[in-house]
């Protein structure tokens, strides 16, 4: 159904467009993808905020009222990576390949922050008329720049592997060194990936002592390991 809130978002993706076809972008929607090798892709994303149904009461910093405004996410899709996730292991038989990936699809995932906004960082309102420029600004200081980060797979591998060992935030979504784990599998090298694997086990049991939820993950670890032709470590090894 179209709606006053549809045509708007519809207007500032078209204002954007140029923008992000003169970057190498194509569009499908409100989605924008940008192959920069193969298997590697960036991508932006339009989403409007929900129409919740009526009767649905807002609560301010919990449950808020996002009709009328939008999000503008970013994310980089390493196909590798996605074909060794959750339930796609797929490690016989021909790889899996991807057309077009959408947002939900990457490996890296962010959104670009409304700074002017205090309560709410992550989202934009339609109706303003300022919208368009202000968010072309943000792609050339911050969207940008990001996806330079993160042109190559070794600019991507580098910036895993030297995250902390617990870290999510190169990734935003799963864990870094599981993530450069699947990277370097991808690549053909079980050894290295043996060893970033290790190292994410390791941490995971340390934090199973007093987080009983992380033994899931440990189980959900031990699956991953057969099905890719990991070991898991011994847990006398672990420090």
């Amino acid at each position: 159904m179209v709606t006053s809130a549809s045509l708007a978002m519809k207007a500032t993706v078209e204002e954007l467009r140029p923008l992000l076809t003169s970057a190498g972008f194509r569009k499908r929607s409100h989605t924008f993808n940008r192959t920069v090798a193969p298997g590697l892709v960036h991508v932006v994303n339009f989403q409007m905020g929900p129409f919740d149904p009526p009767g649905t009461v807002e609560i301010p910093g919990l449950r808020p009222n996002l009709y009328g405004q939008f999000a503008v996410n970013l994310g980089v899709f390493i196909e590798e990576a996605w074909r060794l996730g959750i339930g796609a292991f797929d490690t016989d038989g021909p790889p899996r390949t991807k057309n077009w990936v959408n947002e939900y699809d990457c490996q890296l995932r962010r959104r670009v922050d409304n700074l002017a906004e205090d309560s709410s960082t992550g989202w934009w309102p339609l109706d303003d008329p300022g919208v368009g420029p202000a968010i072309s600004d943000l792609f050339q200081r911050d969207a940008f720049v990001w996806f330079d980060r993160f042109d190559s797979r070794d600019a991507i591998r580098s910036a895993l592997e030297n995250a902390p060992t617990g870290s999510r935030a190169i990734s935003g979504v799963t864990p870094d060194r599981l993530l450069a784990t699947r990277m370097r599998l991808g690549a053909g090298d079980q050894g290295r990936a043996q060893e970033l694997f290790d190292e994410w086990v390791s941490h995971c049991r340390s934090l199973a002592r007093t987080e009983p939820h992380v033994r899931g993950h440990l189980e959900y670890l031990t699956g991953f390991a057969a099905e890719v032709g990991l070991a898991m470590p011994p847990a006398d090894q672990d420090g």
